[in-house]
Order: structure tokens, then C-alpha cells, then sequence
């Protein structure tokens, strides 16, 4: 009888060049690019699965919002990753440096060999370089390693309150089913914001549109597969991916929130423990 090794060293004998380059590459087989199309285009099936505690025909969608996650983070480096656009939100593309050996006024926060602040949106890059005696680059930078780290754990941990959201709708499913639906709907919306984002950023439209990404995609899958499941009509189906959509986006905003505290804290707690 084969053990679960032999099982798998069968099946990975068994597959294709471009199934095997596909998950070396994106992590994903072939099990896990047809439950991210089911996803999107047919969530009912999924979600009837899960309900059933069913895994067998999918893949774990945690596994697959992770590499999405991932895929997220490496194609924001096109606009200069968190960091790059935390320094263009205050100090707009293409200001000028201060000269290496620039002497600044007493009291000024201007640094030598910084970005200068004439055209800096608001005093808070001149408040973080009177706090660092550093570039408000250097902080940037910091923030965007910082918030490259939590972004998946903070938004992953906090979107699980919708399992208690979800629950108080179905009443009989299991934590299990649910935390694998939370994170069904998770990837559909990652799945959106690294297509559909990406391409609307690259087009020139502002990145405050890209919070509106998840609670549309949020109302689109739960209109799709939420008959049967979350509600037994179309009126309770479509109040309750309202009240749906609307949860989520409030937990999102509350996720980002902490994560951008943190990450611009954290920085700051490096520095002064460093040179006390």
C-alpha cells in the first residue's frame, strides 16, 4: 500500500513541465489555479465544499492568498514599494537635494544631501528629520521594509473577524468552513488588486481607489455564492452581502490603520534604542 509520500512522489512525477514550472515559480499546481478560477467565477461550488468540509477537490485558499500577497508586494515595486510611496505622498517626485556640503540654518530641519522640504506636504518630514538627524528617504525606506512584514499577518489576522460574521449568518458551519470562506473571499479580492489594481496604478489612478477593491469584490462573491449558503432569499442575500461588504471594508480600514502605526512607529523605536 503507498504511504502519502510515494502518493505525492507519483504525482509530481505525473505532471506536466508547465504545471510543475507554473507552481516552482507562483507556488501554485494545477489544483490551486483551477480553485482560484472556481473562486472567482463560480464561488458557489467552492463554498459548498468548504461548508461540507470538503478540501479535497481545492486547495487551502490561505496557500493561495499568500502568494498573491506575495505577487502584491513584489509588483508595488514598481511605484517604489510601501517606501516609495510614503515618500511621494509628502515630498513630491522630483524636489531637489540639498548639496552635500549644505550648512543648514540653526534650528532647521533641512539635512545636507536631503530631498528639501520647500515643497514638502505638511511638517511631517520635517519632524521626522529633527527626530532621526536622517533624510525622511532613510525613514521611508524603513517604513516600507516594516509595513512589506506585516501587511500579510496584520490584514490575514484581523480579516478573521469576519468568521464570527459569517457564523452569526449560517449558524450550523463549522469554524473550519469558515475560516476557509474568509479566506476564499480574501483571495478573489488580492486576486482583483494585483490585476485590476495594478492596472488602473499603472494607467495613473490614484492609489485611494484601491481600498474600494476588496469590499466590490467582497459584494461580488457573496452575491455569487452566497445563495444557499449565507441566505435562503434574494432579499436576505443581497441585504446581507451589504452589511457583508460593509464589515469588511470598516475591518480593512482598521487592519491598515494598525499596520501603518506600527510601521511608522517602529522605526522610530529602532532608531532610538540604536543611539539612545
Amino acid at each position: 500500500m503507498d504511504t502519502g509520500i510515494e502518493q505525492d512522489r507519483k504525482a509530481a512525477l505525473n505532471r506536466g513541465d508547465m504545471e510543475s514550472l507554473t507552481e516552482e515559480v507562483l507556488g501554485l499546481n494545477y489544483r490551486g489555479m483551477r480553485t482560484l478560477w472556481t473562486l472567482v467565477i463560480f464561488p458557489r461550488r467552492v463554498f459548498k465544499a468548504f461548508m461540507t468540509r470538503d478540501l479535497v477537490p481545492y486547495t487551502p485558499p490561505l496557500r493561495i492568498w499568500l502568494t498573491l500577497m506575495s505577487l502584491g508586494v513584489l509588483l508595488s515595486v514598481l511605484w517604489g514599494g510601501y517606501g516609495g510611496m510614503l515618500h511621494e505622498q509628502f515630498i513630491p517626485a522630483g524636489s531637489p537635494l540639498n548639496a552635500f556640503d549644505y550648512v543648514p540654518p540653526e534650528d532647521s530641519p533641512e539635512l545636507p544631501g536631503c530631498a528639501r522640504l520647500d515643497n514638502a506636504i505638511g511638517s511631517f518630514p520635517a519632524t521626522i528629520q529633527k527626530l532621526t538627524g536622517k533624510c525622511f528617504l532613510n525613514y521611508a525606506e524603513s517604513y516600507g521594509n516594516w509595513a512589506a512584514v506585516l501587511h500579510a499577518p496584520l490584514i490575514g489576522a484581523i480579516s478573521l473577524i469576519n468568521i464570527f460574521i459569517l457564523g452569526w449568518m449560517t449558524r450550523d458551519a463549522h469554524w473550519r468552513s469558515l475560516w476557509n470562506i474568509v479566506f476564499g473571499f480574501q483571495v478573489v479580492a488580492s486576486f482583483v488588486g494585483v490585476t485590476i489594481g495594478t492596472i488602473l496604478m499603472s494607467q495613473g489612478v490614484s492609489p485611494m481607489i484601491t481600498p474600494l477593491i476588496v469590499p466590490l469584490s467582497t459584494l461580488y462573491v457573496f452575491l455569487r455564492g452566497g445563495y444557499g449558503i449565507f441566505a435562503s432569499t434574494w432579499v436576505g442575500l443581497v441585504v446581507k452581502s451589504l452589511l457583508f461588504a460593509f464589515c469588511w471594508m470598516i475591518i480593512l480600514m482598521l487592519g491598515s490603520m494598525l499596520m501603518t502605526t506600527l510601521a511608522m512607529v517602529g522605526p522610530l523605536i529602532v532608531i532610538f534604542i540604536q543611539y539612545g
